[in-house]
């Protein structure tokens, strides 16, 4: 609802255009005004640059002005600097100038000119800078897969060449639209990177915008509890205690920004986060401060002539009268915002106001006019599925994830063959010196690929850890949460059958199983310890006619966290066999700590095996696998086995340094 409510990203959006413009602009000192500039017929790079600085301090304070002069700079730049660095800054910055008027069309024309510009002189962090902006442009127009696409590019772009003073800046737009999105522990995974560099590089201003979307996404997921209270069958006091907690932390994150926003943040700035903590003071009942807020965002918006905060404002308005028993009053302001001259492109302020709208009509008992409103609030909805959105989200993600993974093979493929260059060298100089120094060689060169297999099969086992979390979080975070909705939908339909709701609950937990198989969320936390006996009790549910027991000491914190995320699998995939394959009616899970390292011993009373022969024949890569992850953090692992006698598995891990 908050997010909705304003666009409070709209001064950081041009902010962050002038950061980028810094690394490009030598900005002048020469005293200058808009008719001194526009006079000027053969202005030097610098007066270019002077050109640009002036139109950045009109972008608010007169549109139309900033308009004019990114134009003039544009057209000097091509006539006097064409395919220079400065004329594709200047196009940028036409980009920017269409961009606080909502011409999209044209920002995108003048800031795709600009990139493609600094692609062809090579200048690849300026490219970044372009394509910052174009996902910022693709957000205001609701293109979402487009703009991640845009910010991922820009964000990876930036990690190849170790740029880490631009690094926040596509941190914060994906934060947004993942907040967008409907994607709340995104967008605070994302935004706590800003708030950390913000705060660790002395960076106010990107501190403050950090903590006004923070306290947004905080409130939003409060927001999301409420919903859940009037939609569930049981006892709402867990997620009313959960409401009240998110709603704390954001009206704590708000008001630790808002004194910066007085200071740095602009008549919009104020104007903003007021119009947010006039809706959170609503939603919690303080409505006194809730109107004296909006009656100040009142004057502030009609000061800067902000048609879109106006209209924020607007609901706003209509909710506390709506709230405080005053409908008539509700449906006057909601009229208001129906004529704002932005209404129709702000579709997210639209769909708040028709809701606000129905809420009101239906209070004050006329049901007709109700109806109509609430038919264009679940006609919005039905345009705006979440699964669809979250495929955004995973389409996205998957490519950015891809390219990494893409670029650390090119780079190992890179090194591997300067390695084997340097190899073939070594070879030749040991030919022609000694057969001595040949087999050394040899012997180095056996020794480096070893080293280097095992570190690539440490990356590997790391990487497939990544993915497992990923998907677990996907399938818990999207798959999970929709079947949740679904069954609580079930629970409050009268007409739906038993069949139909346990339906729902035996997949709902089945998708929490394989969710929790992929990824260790006990691990996470509650630590190995914990986690080792809940493997334990879930093969005690599984194989009833198995007893399995455990003598399992308090490990937690004594292990590298690689080493207990490989501890678990191994655990897991250990008894996974005995129940599948050893026929054992008892097994026995041994955790114990030693001066020097951590032992954990599997063993069972089955069939047993010829372990030798079952590597060498198995088509499974199970046995090899569990020795690879232990070996791959340090550990040793051994297993001792034999037909008819059992089957004892060993686990030495060091302790962590």
């Amino acid at each position: 609802m908050l997010k909705e409510i304003l666009p409070p990203l709209l001064p950081l959006l041009l902010v962050t255009s002038s950061l980028l413009t810094a690394q490009a602009v030598r900005i002048s000192t020469i005293p200058t005004s808009v008719e001194q500039v526009m006079a000027w017929e053969n202005p030097s790079p610098t007066e270019i640059d002077t050109i640009l600085n002036l139109c950045f301090k009109y972008v608010f304070a007169n549109a139309d002005t900033c308009l004019l002069l990114a134009e003039r700079a544009v057209a000097l730049s091509e006539r006097m600097y064409p395919g220079d660095a400065i004329h594709a800054q200047s196009l940028l910055y036409l980009g920017d100038a269409h961009r606080s008027r909502s011409e999209w069309e044209a920002s995108e024309k003048a800031l795709l000119a600009g990139k493609d510009l600094f692609d062809q002189l090579g200048l690849e962090g300026r490219g970044a800078a372009a394509e910052l902006k174009l996902g910022a442009l693709k957000t205001k127009v609701e293109q979402y897969e487009v703009a991640l696409d845009y910010l991922f590019s820009a964000l990876a772009t930036w990690e190849r060449l170790k740029d880490s003073t631009n690094l926040f800046k596509p941190w914060f737009e994906i934060s947004d639209i993942f907040h967008i999105l409907k994607q709340p522990q995104k967008a605070l995974e994302y935004n706590d990177k800003v708030l950390e560099w913000g705060r660790s590089n002395n960076f106010p201003v990107m501190t403050m915008y950090a903590l006004n979307n923070q306290g947004i996404v905080q409130a939003e997921i409060a927001n999301d509890f409420k919903i859940a209270t009037d939609t569930t069958s049981g006892n709402p006091e867990a997620l009313l205690d959960s409401m009240g907690k998110y709603r704390a932390l954001a009206l704590a994150s708000l008001s630790e920004a808002l004194p910066s926003y007085r200071k740095r943040g602009g008549r919009r700035g104020q104007a903003e986060l007021l119009n947010i903590l006039a809706d959170l003071k609503a939603d919690m009942g303080a409505y006194d401060e809730a109107l004296v807020m909006a009656e100040e965002v009142a004057e502030l918006s009609e000061k800067i002539n902000a048609p879109e905060i106006r209209l924020g404002n607007t609901v706003n308005l209509a909710k506390i009268y709506r709230l405080t028993g005053r409908p008539e009053r509700a449906i006057i302001e909601g009229k208001k915002g129906l004529v704002n001259p932005v209404a129709n492109k702000r579709a997210l302020l639209l769909n708040s106001l028709h809701n606000e709208l129905y809420l009101s009509y239906k209070a004050k008992g006329s049901y007709s006019q109700a109806l109509e409103y609430y038919e264009l609030v679940m006609d919005f909805r039905k345009k705006n599925e979440a699964s669809e959105r979250n495929q955004i989200i995973g389409n996205v993600e998957a490519k950015y994830q891809t390219a990494r993974k893409e670029k650390q093979i090119l780079e190992l493929n890179v090194a591997n063959a300067a390695i084997k260059q340097k190899s073939n060298l070594y070879m030749l100089s040991a030919v022609l010196l000694t057969l001595f120094g040949f087999l050394g060689f040899q012997l180095t060169r056996v020794q480096r690929e070893r080293n280097q297999k095992a570190a690539f099969t440490s990356a590997l086992i790391d990487a497939q850890e990544e993915e497992r979390k990923r998907i677990a979080r996907d399938l818990h975070d999207g798959i999970g949460q929709s079947l949740l909705v679904i069954k609580q939908q079930l629970e409050i339909n009268q007409a739906s059958t038993l069949a139909n709701r346990q339906l729902i609950s035996d997949t709902l937990e089945e998708v929490r199983t394989i969710s929790r198989d992929l990824h260790p969320v006990l691990l996470e936390k509650f630590g190995i310890t914990t986690t080792v006996k809940d493997i334990v009790s879930r093969v005690s549910d599984i194989a009833p006619s198995l007893f399995v027991s455990s003598e399992i000491s308090d490990i937690d914190g004594v292990l590298l966290p690689k080493a207990e995320v490989q501890v678990f699998r191994v655990v897991q995939e250990a008894l996974s066999n005995v129940v599948k394959h050893a026929g054992a009616t008892a097994a026995k899970v041994s955790v114990v700590q030693h001066p020097k390292n951590v032992e954990v011993i599997i063993r069972d009373n089955g069939n047993g095996f010829d372990y030798e022969l079952a590597v060498a024949r198995s088509k499974s890569l199970g046995l090899r696998t569990m020795n690879e992850r232990i070996s791959s953090v340090g550990g040793k692992f051994t297993i001792k086995s034999g037909l008819g006698e059992g089957t004892i598995i060993r686990l030495t891990l060091p302790l962590k340094a």
